[in-house]
């Protein structure tokens, strides 16, 4: 995501949540927990992503109730300003 100044947060609740679906459906092993992000969670990450404009964003994974939801934030790019004489 670099090539469009994108950065990922996810959120503690995003993992609880995977972990508690993921026993629910008796089963701790990666091919479930692929399984839960292919169907849950990248459905999510790709509508914001077609939403981009041309500016910085970070994209945060977050949970509502039982539900996975995204946002996006807009980065202000700080530029270093050097002492001035």
């Amino acid at each position: 995501m670099a090539d469009r100044n994108c950065t990922f947060e996810f959120t503690d609740k995003v993992a609880e949540l995977l972990i508690k679906i993921s026993k629910e459906e008796h089963g701790k092993n990666a091919t479930l927990l692929k399984r839960l992000i292919s169907k849950e969670i990248e459905p999510c990450i790709s509508d914001i992503l077609l939403s981009l404009d041309s500016a910085s964003y970070k994209i945060i994974v977050d949970v509502k109730g039982d539900e996975f939801v995204c946002r996006k934030r807009n980065q202000t790019v700080r530029k270093k300003v050097v002492g001035k004489k």
